[in-house]
C-alpha cells in the first residue's frame, strides 16, 4: 500500500472512532486449535487500584485453573474517568472482549449501563443494575457494623470520612453508619468529605478538621486508603490508636496489615 493510502485509512479510522478487534488480531498469533478469551476489568481512574486488586487476583486465579494448551485467557484492566463511562462506548461497543467485570462506577455510569446493551457477558460489582449480573455488598451491613464497633469500644463522638463522589456501595455505608449513630446517640456523626480516595487527600481532610479545632474519638473511613491518610495525621498529632481515637476502615487494602497498629482483616477494626 502507498503511504498516501495508509494516511487516508488512518485518518478515516480516527474520524470514525475505529477500535481494532483484539481477539481477531490475536488469531494470527495462535494455532488454529487454540482458543483465546479476552477478559477485562473496567474501573475508574479515580479509584485506588488496591480497590480492584482482589477482583483482579481472584479472576486471574480462576482463569489459571481453566487454561490449557487449547484454551487461553488474557486479563486486562481498562480505565475510565468516574461518571464518564459513556465515553468508553467506542471500546465497549466492539468485540474487543469476551466478558467484562465493571466496578467503581458513579450514578451517571450506572444510568448509562442501565440503558446500554453490551455485546458480551458483564458482571457489575457493588451496585444493582437491571439486566446485569451483580455482586453486591449487603446494603447496610458495613456501615452498621462500623458504627456498632466504634460505639461498643466506648467512642462517643463519632465522625465518618468519605470521598466527594459516592458510589452505590459507599453511599449505603454512609447512610447505614449515620442511621445507627443517630439511633444510639441521638445525634448524627461529623461528616468529613475528601476530594478523592487517595491517602494524601484523606490526610489533608483530617488535618484541616483538626486545625479548625474539630475533635472526635471514633472514626469510620469508607475505604482503607482514606484510613491510611487518617492514621498519619492522627498519630502525627500525638493521638494513640485505638486508645485515644478508634478507627474502623473497610476494603482489605493490600497494605492494611502494615498499618501501625495493623488492621485486623477479620474485623476491620484498628
Amino acid at each position: 500500500m502507498s503511504e498516501e493510502t495508509i494516511r487516508k485509512v488512518r485518518e478515516a479510522a480516527r474520524e470514525l472512532g475505529y477500535v481494532p478487534n483484539m481477539a481477531g488480531r490475536r488469531l494470527r498469533a495462535h494455532k488454529s486449535a487454540t482458543r483465546q478469551f479476552d477478559l477485562a476489568i473496567l474501573t475508574s481512574f479515580e479509584a485506588p487500584l488496591p480497590l480492584v486488586g482482589q477482583a483482579l487476583h481472584a479472576l486471574q486465579r480462576a482463569v489459571d485453573l481453566q487454561t490449557n494448551e487449547h484454551t487461553r485467557y488474557a486479563v486486562a484492566i481498562e480505565m475510565f474517568h468516574a461518571g464518564r463511562l459513556v465515553e468508553k462506548l467506542g471500546s465497549l461497543d466492539t468485540n474487543r472482549y469476551h466478558a467484562v467485570m465493571i466496578t467503581n462506577t458513579l450514578p451517571d455510569d450506572d444510568a448509562f449501563l442501565a440503558k446500554t446493551q453490551l455485546p458480551y457477558p458483564v458482571v457489575v460489582l457493588g451496585r444493582r443494575i437491571p439486566n446485569y449480573h451483580c455482586v453486591l455488598e449487603a446494603p447496610d451491613f458495613v456501615g452498621r457494623r462500623a458504627a456498632e464497633t466504634l460505639l461498643n469500644s466506648g467512642a462517643t463522638k463519632l465522625a465518618i470520612l468519605h470521598g466527594k463522589s459516592l458510589t452505590h456501595t459507599t453511599a449505603n455505608r454512609v447512610a447505614a453508619f449515620e442511621q445507627v449513630v443517630k439511633e444510639r446517640t441521638g445525634h448524627l456523626p461529623t461528616v468529613l468529605v475528601s476530594s478523592d480516595l487517595r491517602p494524601q487527600q484523606g490526610a489533608a481532610t483530617i488535618e484541616e478538621f483538626f486545625a479548625k479545632g474539630g475533635t472526635f474519638d471514633g472514626l469510620f473511613t469508607v475505604t482503607d486508603s482514606l484510613g491510611l491518610g487518617a492514621y498519619q495525621v492522627i498519630k502525627a498529632r500525638g493521638h494513640k490508636i485505638p486508645d485515644d481515637i478508634a478507627v474502623v476502615g473497610v476494603g482489605d487494602f493490600e497494605f492494611a496489615e502494615f498499618f501501625d497498629p495493623p488492621a485486623d482483616h477479620g474485623r476491620r477494626c484498628k
